[in-house]
């Protein structure tokens, strides 16, 4: 799943333009990107597109929004959700740092297995 998600943003960054990259609001990315579970290699993924345009992208701006969104949702409901859909489990949760996600998770599992 995550990989079409990467291959579908991709698709959508290869048309980012030059003034694209550099009015983005990196931090704002960050939030959305992680608010919607996608994985932090998404940095990766506008940092190569946008570096083909010479700009920069802003790591510290991008993870910290990254950070606030994934805390929105990494939650112990939406673990719940996320394992009742049978989706696999998102890299933006590691359990380490979201164990309210996991358990949300396992729990949506046993009942997506009933």
């Amino acid at each position: 799943m995550i990989y079409l998600i990467i291959a579908f943003i991709l698709s959508g960054c290869s048309t980012l333009k030059d003034e694209e990259c550099q009015n983005r609001d990196w931090q704002m990315q960050g939030l959305l990107d992680g608010q919607k579970g996608y994985s932090k290699a998404m940095y990766s993924t506008y940092l190569k597109v946008c570096e083909q345009n010479e700009t920069k992208v802003t790591r510290d701006s991008y993870m910290k929004g990254y950070r606030n969104g994934t805390d929105r949702y990494c939650t112990f409901n939406k673990g719940i959700l996320v394992g009742e859909s049978g989706r696999t489990y998102p890299d933006a949760c590691p359990a380490d740092d979201y164990p309210k996600f996991s358990q949300g998770y396992k729990k949506g599992k046993k009942k997506a297995l009933k």
